[in-house]
């Protein structure tokens, strides 16, 4: 009989740890989903930022993935740091069926980097009391290193490009890049590297 009550408060103790190892791990599983559910709505939040949701994907993990990939000539994939690089990522979430679409645009980049120079005006006198004072259509102009291919560009086209760095823009291919063709154009020729002074340039 005693050996009998032993037995029975022995099960009694084994199913109350049994019990409560099962609600901890309910437990556990309604965190989880909790905690998933909160990754989830952070990451439409961060989003409509244009901030990557660390839990889902890294920028190591897309830099990774990145250099994967292949390229036509002449265009590379951003070399910025991680920082940089989360400024001029764009992230776009959206539900499909049971899945979370998660699209990373990332802009790709040409080899060639341009210099950005502010066009500044100058009044020019001619004669006594006769002043010449010529408007540029555009603010800015941007040349390559040598100096043979230009464009140029207004405030609202600078202020679309994206932002890695205070000193550095990152735009779309949208201003036409010429060619330099000397005394073509007055702020290209004027900037143009040259021993004479420009002819017909005011």
């Amino acid at each position: 009989m005693v050996v009998s009550e032993l037995n029975k408060g022995q099960y009694q103790v084994v199913s109350v740890i049994i019990l409560k190892e099962n609600i901890r791990k309910v437990q556990w599983g309604i965190t989880e989903c909790q905690h998933g559910f909160e990754i989830l709505v952070e990451a439409f939040l961060h989003a409509q930022d244009g901030n990557i949701q660390p839990q889902l994907i890294t920028l190591v993990e897309i830099r990774n993935m990145m250099r994967k990939e292949s390229l036509s000539d002449g265009l590379e994939f951003p070399s910025f740091s991680s920082m940089e690089l989360s400024r001029i990522i764009t992230p776009i979430i959206y539900s499909q069926t049971s899945y979370l679409v998660y699209v990373i645009q990332i802009p790709l980049i040409q080899s060639t980097s341009y210099h950005l120079y502010k066009i500044q005006h100058f009044a020019v006198k001619l004669q006594d009391k006769v002043f010449v004072y010529i408007e540029s259509a555009k603010d800015f102009i941007f040349v390559d290193a040598l100096r043979q291919r230009y464009g140029k560009m207004n405030y609202p086209e600078l202020e679309a490009c994206l932002t890695p760095n205070e000193i550095t823009f990152v735009c779309k291919e949208t201003p036409p890049i010429l060619t330099y063709t000397p005394q073509k154009d007055c702020e290209a020729t004027l900037i143009y590297p040259s021993t004479t002074s420009p002819q017909g340039i005011v």
